[in-house]
């Protein structure tokens, strides 16, 4: 299931700091007939990563139409649920395809456990330890 955030009001609500991610046309730029790509879908991602506290009770789901059906005593229908009337309210708990803060928190905490595991870098016994840094960059007269 996927909990699409552009039809509620909450990102209304929201205040997401600008960042850049890029677009096929920036990728284009930077292409040629050498350059290996992987197709990488962001939106795979935002179920991996848990929604802000404060924000999980703003985002649901009312599925009181799949709980048991009575009568009231006045004659409407009710959704009895554990003998209950109640609306029938899931929590989403992690992050949401139209949430604007979405990618932001997804890249954030992504940009966070990569830091992870790498470590340091300077540990002798890190597999990712790295010395010095040679750039290969176009125009250069090693390129």
């Amino acid at each position: 299931m996927v909990f699409d955030d552009t039809k509620c009001e909450l990102n209304a609500a929201l205040w997401t700091p600008n960042f850049f991610l890029a677009t096929i046309e920036s990728i284009m730029m930077n292409a040629d007939t050498d350059t290996w790509m992987g197709d990488l879908d962001p939106g795979e991602i935002f179920l991996i990563f848990w929604l802000d506290e404060q924000l999980r009770p703003y985002a649901g789901v009312d599925v009181t139409s799949l709980g048991k059906r009575e009568l009231h005593e006045n004659g409407n229908e009710v959704i009895v649920h554990r003998g209950l009337v109640r609306l029938i309210w899931e929590r989403w708990e992690r992050t949401c395809m139209g949430l604007k803060s979405s990618p932001y928190v997804c890249t954030q905490t992504f940009g966070w456990c990569e830091d992870a595991i790498r470590g340091n870098r300077r540990e002798a016994n890190n597999p990712l330890r790295w010395d010095e840094i040679v750039l290969n960059l176009p125009g250069s007269k090693d390129y």
